[in-house]
């Protein structure tokens, strides 16, 4: 298939938009649970604190009632069993902002600073809660960049995780979670998750605080927050080379996400985006269901969600501020997925988030370049990786496959919303 095309109406496959129901992904229930250590047979539990305790070795305190006494000063004696103790734990302080009438092209820098200073903080994360100014076109991390509205009405912006193309600007509101590492939240090892369940985790701060709000929210899975079948926001996740993360979300407060067609079709002209276009059925905001917070309720009530969910303490810290040169920052960063010439064959699939698209120069059998585009979810690093190994690879099956299956192969690695097999077949059709 030619990859120059009018710009498409994608309807989405009735097989695709069933929502995932497995137990192990959803998130209606929002306890947290940790089991508790051993030392010298003593079980030990960190009371109100949600998954970050740690035992630290040989630095247990302990009180040993004295004999007929009404207790003892604290002792720093190894301790036996019968003991109590008083277990230090690794607390990850939360530093919060809400920012309104957010430029697209500052946030896109600030969100690309914050990921990039994440490593060197290993106790701290970051919880931006904002707004962007005016109408705006967000794509997701791996959707080609369109042409862009000529009369500058509609701004387009890139989001650092991948998913759908979403209408943002006033009424809707933006969550970025900036960790450390994948598991911060839960634990200090970056192992402690598999990457599917990151999303699980990250989600459930959102998920009680718009509950605080009398909204009664879930998480079905995948990369959407609904409200009775409708959806009312989406989320998604980023883990750079480096292995910071950011958990990303947006919600409907009181504008309509069926914007998205009429600022497709004003950005887009020659028709680079496979968008979907829901119906009025679908869709809902916080406002049909009686939340009317403001951006600094919203944003004090997530940070008590995701401090009580996780034994978070608020940080203390100067105010965000967004990095120099930023408009270049940004330009370069909206740019980053363009169409190249020489990409000519295309092929587009549905997966479960929406459309995965393959760009490729292929003469002779073999491919010298290739873009993967579209409403997936992985980490960046992978998608790069994938790109390399595929240039130089053979148009046959079992090369390609074993490009893709070598990539995901490493635990580090994660592909949501598209099976390898799938990426396979579209790369081959492509062809």
């Amino acid at each position: 298939m030619s990859a120059s095309s009018a710009r498409r109406e994608v309807a989405r496959p009735s097989s695709i938009a069933r929502e995932n129901t497995d137990e192990e992904t959803q998130c209606n229930s929002l306890d947290f649970v940790r089991a508790g250590a051993d030392v010298e047979g003593a079980a030990l539990s960190a009371p109100g604190v949600a998954g970050l305790g740690e035992i630290v070795p040989n630095r247990v305190s302990c009180h040993r009632p004295a004999p007929g006494g009404d207790g003892a000063p604290p002792s720093t004696e190894t301790p036996s069993t019968g003991a109590v103790f008083l277990v230090l734990l690794r607390v990850l302080s939360l530093q919060t902002s809400a920012q309104r009438d957010v430029a697209p092209a500052a946030s896109s820098a600030l969100d690309l600073h914050l990921l990039g200073l994440a490593p060197a903080h290993p106790d701290r994360a970051v919880l931006r809660v904002y707004e962007l100014a005016g109408e705006v076109l967000s794509l997701g991390r791996y959707h080609v960049a369109p042409a862009g509205d000529q009369d500058g009405r509609v701004r387009l912006h890139r989001r650092l995780g991948g998913g759908r193309v979403l209408p943002l600007g006033a009424g809707f509101v933006l969550v970025s979670l900036t960790l450390p590492h994948r598991s911060a939240l839960v634990a200090a090892d970056p192992g402690a998750l598999r990457p599917e369940q990151v999303l699980n985790r990250c989600v459930r701060g959102l998920l009680g605080a718009v509950r605080r709000l009398g909204v009664d929210a879930f998480y079905p899975g995948r990369d959407r927050i609904t409200v009775d079948g409708r959806m009312l926001g989406v989320v998604s996740i980023e883990t750079d080379v480096a292995g910071a993360t950011v958990f990303e979300a947006a919600l409907a407060a009181d504008a309509d996400w069926l914007e998205v067609a009429d600022r497709v079709a004003t950005v887009d002209p020659g028709g680079v985006i496979a968008a979907e276009v829901l119906a009025p059925s679908q869709v809902t905001t916080l406002a049909r269901h009686g939340a009317v917070p403001t951006l600094d309720d919203f944003a004090d009530g997530l940070a008590t969600s995701y401090a009580q969910q996780f034994g978070l303490t608020a940080a203390t810290g100067t105010e965000l501020t967004t990095p120099s040169e930023i408009e270049a920052r940004a330009s370069t960063w909206l740019a980053s997925r363009r169409l190249r010439p020489g990409l000519s064959r295309h092929a587009i699939e549905w997966g479960q988030l929406g459309v995965f698209e393959v760009y490729l120069e292929a003469p002779a059998g073999t491919i010298e370049a290739v873009l993967l585009a579209g409403d997936f979810i992985a980490n960046s690093a992978s998608v790069e990786l994938l790109e390399h190994r595929l240039r130089g690879c053979p148009l046959v099956r079992d090369a390609v496959a074993r490009a893709v299956d070598d990539v995901y192969a490493d635990p580090d690695s994660y592909l949501l919303g598209i099976a390898p097999a799938q990426v396979v077949d579209t790369i081959l059709r492509a062809a």
